[in-house]
């Protein structure tokens, strides 16, 4: 039993000390008298403007106050202490995982006395050493972003860029990054301060709704104790919590072939390559409010987003392809037809007339009768199943032609904040995303498909005992599965290969991964198949900490 609980202590240790805490959010400063001496036990209340929210907190012995996990956001600071005069300071910007301070000078005076002081500018961070960059809401909305794709942010700060394996259809999909001269795999990516990280390599598919999204922050550098899990650069998306006005947008961004011109490689019969994209979708968030039932003003707050991408889009694509003619087995057409130079069938010949293509080589210049090839094998035949015709004359470059590439997802992003009096608060938070590409190819047996499951959630519970004592917990979890598909496993062909009845391949059965054989054509023709290139990943993680402050 001793040992069973050992080992329990030590692996909530371990998961402790690696989590990526995502609200080290705090209130910060000192409060002093006219002389300048500090003021102990003056009462500092912090009100977020928008929910109303209250955070209350005190000054110690060195007049010093800390407020920690607050919501980011626009804040008015209030501090109160008898026989002084309260003092406001009002539009104080508190950024995410920054403690912002502000200090304050109280004046003699009655308590019914006020002063009021406007914050005009955000506070610089004085009290870490951390070093990063943060873009908040209103950056997040007006930044230009391709296809809305919110984490790709990060790569505005100084010294981060979008890395090059960055894919959102590829094995496995997802977007990772290189930054303050570490490599990809040592970064950390989270929402919420819950990984949203493919376990294999520090990439994420997950793209929230950019209208959902709070800020993107990116650290790097002197670290914090809670952020030690990783040497490289950590990128933390923050969504964004129901207020007290209630509020929405809703948008269609869109594309269309219509616009577009011909491209240079197109035939002149053919039409502009088919172009469809549409993103679209919507984000509402207000106080939870149940007319008759249940007001949530000042207290319990919901806000939730939908977003959906449809595009199918189409690419000119040139190649060389087995002829109609070569199907039947006449390759007559590789070589100079010259029957002027050919001599009359002798008896026992290996190449009678009768029926047959009278060919001369352009190299030696000798000529000589051939029959066409009638012993096709069966294997051939079948493969030939899968191989598509040409569109164009001629042996060499025989297709000129649109291939498409279709993506469509669906993603949702919601969240609940709860506070119970003036000790509890509470959030959930669940994010979900499905998303489907297929890339096409000449040959259909070379096409992919990638459909691709991402879930993510988070519950926070924080709880005041004290002014200065502060328990902040986050339980979440992310599932995230990846399927790398060939044309026969997306379409069910289990034994394709097998029944092919090539001696000694039954891989695709005796694996369970279906494919035929790469078949590889000489002469620069376009070759078939696909066996082994199925990849399924089913990735799980749990994620939690505690702290206490």
């Amino acid at each position: 039993m001793k040992k069973i609980l050992a080992c329990c202590i030590f692996l909530l240790s371990a998961l402790v000390g690696q989590a990526q805490v995502a609200n080290n959010t705090s209130l910060v400063g000192t409060v002093t008298d006219p002389s300048g001496a500090v003021v102990a036990g003056a009462k500092v209340t912090g009100v977020n403007r928008e929910t109303k929210v209250g955070y209350a907190g005190s000054t110690n012995a060195e007049g010093y106050y800390s407020i920690p996990f607050v919501l980011p956001g626009v804040y008015d600071v209030t501090v109160e202490l008898s026989g002084f005069r309260k003092a406001t300071t009002t539009g104080v910007i508190v950024t995410l995982n920054l403690s912002v301070r502000t200090d304050v000078a109280l004046s003699v005076g009655s308590s019914g006395e006020s002063v009021t002081i406007t914050a005009d500018t955000p506070a610089l961070s004085t009290d870490d050493a951390v070093i990063g960059e943060t873009l908040t809401s209103k950056q997040v909305e007006n930044l230009p972003m391709n296809t809305r794709r919110v984490m790709e942010l990060a790569a505005t700060a100084s010294n981060i860029i979008v890395g090059p394996k960055t894919s959102y259809t590829g094995v496995p999909p997802g977007a990772n990054f290189i930054g303050a001269g570490t490599r990809e795999v040592t970064n950390s990516l989270t929402l919420d301060g819950i990984t949203i990280m493919n376990s294999l390599i520090s990439s994420s598919p997950v793209t929230p709704n950019p209208d959902a999204v709070a800020a993107v922050q990116t650290q790097n550098g002197n670290y914090t104790a809670q952020y030690g899990a990783y040497m490289g650069v950590h990128i933390n998306v923050d969504t964004k919590s129901g207020t007290n006005k209630l509020h929405g947008t809703v948008y269609d961004y869109g594309q269309n072939d219509f616009f577009n011109a011909k491209p240079f490689t197109a035939l002149t019969t053919a039409r502009t390559p088919v172009l469809r994209f549409n993103q679209f979708g919507g984000e509402a968030g207000g106080p939870i409010v149940i007319p008759f039932l249940y007001n949530g003003r000042d207290k319990a707050f919901f806000m939730g987003s939908y977003e959906g991408t449809r595009r199918i889009s189409q690419a000119t694509q040139t190649g060389q392809l087995i002829t109609d003619a070569m199907r039947t087995g006449d390759f007559s057409a590789l070589l100079d037809l010259s029957p002027s130079g050919c001599a009359p069938a002798v008896a026992g010949s290996p190449f009678p007339l009768t029926g047959g293509i009278c060919l001369k080589n352009p190299a030696n210049g000798v000529a000589y009768v051939r029959n066409q090839v009638t012993n096709i094998s069966p294997i051939a035949n079948a493969l030939l199943a899968y191989y598509p015709h040409p569109n164009q004359s001629g042996t060499g470059t025989n297709f000129n032609g649109p291939i498409a590439s279709v993506f469509n997802k669906n993603a949702t992003l919601d969240r609940v904040d709860y506070n119970i009096g003036e000790k509890i608060r509470l959030f959930a938070r669940y994010t979900y995303e499905k998303s489907n590409a297929v890339n096409g190819s000449i040959v259909t047996t070379s096409q992919s498909y990638s459909p691709t499951t991402d879930s993510n959630g988070v519950v926070g519970f924080t709880y005041i005992f004290t002014p200065n004592v502060i328990n902040d917990l986050r339980l979440g979890y992310n599932k995230f599965q990846s399927n790398q598909l060939n044309y026969f496993a997306q379409n069910g062909l289990a034994g394709a290969g097998t029944a092919l009845g090539i001696p000694g391949f039954t891989a695709d059965t005796t694996n369970a991964n279906p494919g035929i054989p790469t078949i590889v054509i000489n002469g620069g023709y376009q070759g078939l198949g696909a066996e082994g290139t199925n990849w399924i990943q089913d990735d799980r993680t749990l994620h939690g900490y505690d702290q206490i402050s």
